[in-house]
């Protein structure tokens, strides 16, 4: 697996991983990528991981976005991890990837059960991809290796 940091290059190889969700503003916080990066140990492709590998905020937001646009438009698989509280993690620019991206073939939605606000999530996502969302962080990074080896297997998208 490779790594690829915010504002690095991506080399939009297949497979890829994009690791979306609400990322902590505050420092001193050990982030849910770090421990995604664990789980996806043996993926065999690049993860796209939307903070700076020093994890100091970089402060330049124009192209932070570019880069997550970037990103979500080359990765195989987009992993939604969304533990949302809505005082530290209100995950509202994840809400608005997940409705941009939920056609796409390649989303994978995980939350754990204390979440809030996650009813309209959850059942668009069962609806439309025809699949449950997954209920703990590593079943859901299991989840997104396992459909972005399908997704290779079968030359692109599908539910």
């Amino acid at each position: 697996m490779k790594v690829v940091y915010a504002l690095e290059d991506i080399d939009k190889v297949s497979p890829s991983i994009f690791l979306a969700g609400p990322t902590h503003r505050e420092s001193g916080h050990r982030g849910w990528r770090k421990d995604a990066i664990e789980h996806l140990e043996s993926f065999d492709g690049e993860v796209y991981y939307p903070e700076a590998r020093t994890g100091i905020w970089h402060g330049d937001y124009p192209k932070q976005i570019e880069w997550e646009w970037e990103g979500l438009e080359s990765a195989s698989v987009i992993l939604f991890w969304v533990p949302r509280d809505m005082d530290k993690l209100p995950a509202l620019t994840t809400n608005v990837e997940f409705g941009l991206w939920l056609h796409s073939g390649k989303s994978i939605l995980g939350y754990p059960s204390d979440a809030t606000s996650m009813n309209y999530l959850d059942y668009i996502y069962r609806k439309v991809c025809e699949r449950e969302p997954y209920g703990n962080l590593e079943a859901t990074c299991q989840g997104a290796n396992k459909h972005a080896e399908a997704l290779g297997a079968f030359g692109g998208r599908f539910r």
